[in-house]
């Protein structure tokens, strides 16, 4: 073999071995493309499927109310109205009716006096008081189309201001107005939703308000049981047991025994017998519904104050557990008096406290408010006038007040202008106390106060009527999935330690 063949067959073999160690290389990064791709793959597929669940149980039907689909993110509007009037009338006592906000509603249970009663969750029963909601809404819906009711131009501009007042508050904290909405009512709720929830809302409480009735279905329906609508004024001595014993090294009252039962009762038929109403133990009950007489004292004591035999200056000793009631009647009403509509501008007087006061020189002392309001005022006291400075002036948030009644105003001396003085229509008066100044303008009489009872009972039975037999689907697991611990926790504002959908 020549040498120049030599060199050949040697320069092959040498480089023979580089070429099959290039191709594992080849095969191996053709593998980690692979494992990529599939790992891409997989990820997509469960993002893909998690954002589609989600996706399903927001559009998912909870609720069917006649021709209306109700999904679990449209029953979180009805949730989050339900749970706020829970909070708002139970405030931070809600650990009374049983409920911790601190703990998942889907974790506790309702109390229950029953005990062989199926226990329910707190997650439960809030959305079914939230289904219940939803269908009375639509159903009333349904029968407001039927009669041809809309909403009002001027109540469309009350909603999109509504509307405005979200996205002001969604940009304050870096929100777009959908996002907020969804942070406020839960997953899948946006602006427009809540709009339509907003109208749905007006139509309903607007609707049942438009229901009339003429003076003899009035007549008719107090006929049927005055107590109802009448209210007594009385005056009350309270004793109780427990004032009889003693208390234990760590303060707390000791066990009740019959000989402090025994003491508290001869107090009260002590005081039945000769009525001393300037006993500090003694209250006042002043125009107060027989309901109210019930949950006060007991249903005894709210049947003899509203029975035909009673009259004023009667006494009667009545029993609770471990507790005496006496009680003096001194009248009974059945509330035939006008009520009143009226604009007030309520002015606190200036803190005595330093420490609390502004150092601020252009900050104006309530003197010097009222001084401003009344050189407007002898200027122009229409109606027109009055609202302007109450919007400016007013350190009370409400300022117009419509359809009064006795019990809602607290002030004895604009209450006896109100109501006895006759003021004229347009009429403006001051009155200084010590806390503070009212400057109230009276726009005139309303409806009786008779009426308005009577007519609001008469819608109730009403909505009654029409809602008890609706017919509506309602899947119990599905709303499972709304917001549930989401509303408690943003009605308190606290976060949310909820994973639903």
């Amino acid at each position: 073999m020549s040498a120049s063949r030599e060199r050949k067959k040697r320069m092959s073999e040498e480089q023979a071995p580089a070429v099959q160690q290039r191709k594992p290389e080849k095969k191996k990064l053709s593998e980690g493309l692979l494992l990529l791709g599939v790992v891409v793959l997989i990820l997509a597929i469960v993002f893909g499927s998690m954002a589609g669940y989600n996706a399903y149980w927001r559009h998912a039907t909870v609720l069917t109310v006649g021709e209306h689909k109700v999904s679990t993110s449209e029953l979180n509007y009805f949730l989050h109205s339900t749970v706020s009037q829970l909070v708002n009338t139970y405030s931070s006592y809600l650990s009374i009716i049983g409920l911790d906000p601190s703990v998942s509603l889907k974790d506790q249970n309702v109390p229950n006096s029953d005990e062989n009663a199926e226990p329910q969750t707190w997650a439960a029963y809030l959305a079914d008081s939230a289904k219940t909601m939803a269908v009375n809404y639509y159903t009333v819906l349904d029968d407001a189309e039927k009669n041809g009711y809309a909403l009002t131009q001027e109540q469309l501009d009350k909603i999109e201001g509504q509307i405005t007042t979200l996205s002001a508050y969604a940009k304050i904290y870096g929100y777009t107005a959908d996002k907020y909405a969804e942070n406020m009512f839960g997953s899948g709720c946006d602006v427009d939703g809540y709009r339509e929830f907003l109208k749905l809302s007006y139509i309903y409480s607007d609707y049942i308000s438009s229901q009339e009735y003429t003076a003899d279905e009035i007549s008719a329906r107090y006929a049927q049981d005055p107590t109802e609508f009448d209210f007594v004024s009385y005056k009350l001595y309270t004793v109780r047991a427990s004032a009889y014993v003693e208390k234990n090294e760590d303060g707390t009252t000791g066990e009740i025994t019959d000989d402090a039962r025994a003491e508290a009762k001869k107090a009260a038929e002590a005081m039945a017998k000769d009525f001393d109403e300037s006993n500090e133990s003694v209250t006042d009950g002043a125009e107060i519904s027989k309901a109210n007489v019930t949950n006060r004292i007991n249903e005894d004591a709210a049947n003899w104050l509203f029975g035909s035999s009673v009259k004023a200056g009667d006494v009667k000793l009545f029993e609770g557990e471990d507790v005496y009631y006496v009680v003096k009647f001194l009248s009974r009403t059945d509330n035939d008096y006008k009520t009143v509509n009226f604009l007030q501008i309520y002015l606190k007087n200036d803190s005595t406290d330093d420490s609390s006061s502004s150092s601020d020189s252009t900050t104006k002392t309530s003197a010097q408010k009222l001084s401003e309001i009344k050189a407007e005022l002898e200027k122009d006291a229409s109606e027109e006038k009055f609202t302007s400075l109450a919007s400016t002036y007013s350190d009370n948030t409400t300022t117009t007040y419509t359809q009064t009644v006795h019990q809602s105003v607290s002030n004895q001396e604009v209450y006896a202008w109100l109501f006895d003085g006759k003021p004229a229509e347009n009429e403006y008066k001051i009155f200084e106390t010590s806390e503070g100044t009212y400057i109230v303008f009276f726009k005139g009489y309303d409806d009786t106060c008779k009426n308005l009872l009577v007519s609001n009972a008469l819608r109730s039975e009403w909505l009654e009527n029409l809602t008890k037999d609706a017919p509506y689907d309602y899947d119990a697991a599905k709303a499972e999935h709304c917001h549930l611990d989401y509303a408690i926790n943003s009605a308190y504002n606290l976060n949310s330690n909820s994973s639903a959908s």
